[in-house]
């Protein structure tokens, strides 16, 4: 990898440890930060939403309000991640194992989440345009039934 590759990759992995920070903390101001609000082309795919947030203004919404359900993260601890990076665009894959404490609910909802953060260069700063999470599901049980 060339020096220049070297640096897209560490300044692609820092706002990816941002975003980590942001969401483990549950800071909606500093995820926010780390977006391109004026990349018209956003997308926002949260796990508990059927449909994805594809403006700005719809996810500094749900970043305002998110603390509203998610009180808490009590386990923040990647399994894996990988970064690719082709010019001035990024993607970033991890695999987290969580543990939230969600508003009026006792126990917490604890398993993997897969993440996929998209980015691209702009003016020299990275930042993310495009978010998708997901939790695996346990087929199995539904394949052996037949």
């Amino acid at each position: 990898m060339t020096m220049a590759g070297r640096a897209a990759e560490q300044a692609v992995i820092r706002v990816y440890e941002q975003w980590a920070k942001a969401f483990h903390t549950v800071d909606g101001e500093l995820m926010k930060s780390l977006w391109d609000a004026d990349y018209p082309g956003v997308v926002y795919q949260a796990e508990e939403s059927a449909d994805p947030i594809y403006d700005w203004k719809g996810i500094a919404k749900y970043w305002n309000t998110v603390n509203q359900i998610l009180i808490g993260v009590s386990r923040w601890d990647e399994v894996t991640r990988k970064v690719a990076i082709t010019g001035d665009a990024a993607l970033v894959y991890a695999k987290t194992m969580t543990s939230l404490k969600l508003a009026g609910v006792t126990n917490e909802f604890a398993g993997e989440l897969r993440s996929t953060l998209g980015l691209h260069r702009r003016h020299g700063r990275w930042l993310l345009i495009h978010y998708h999470e997901s939790r695996a599901l346990d087929l199995e049980p539904i394949l052996r039934g037949g």
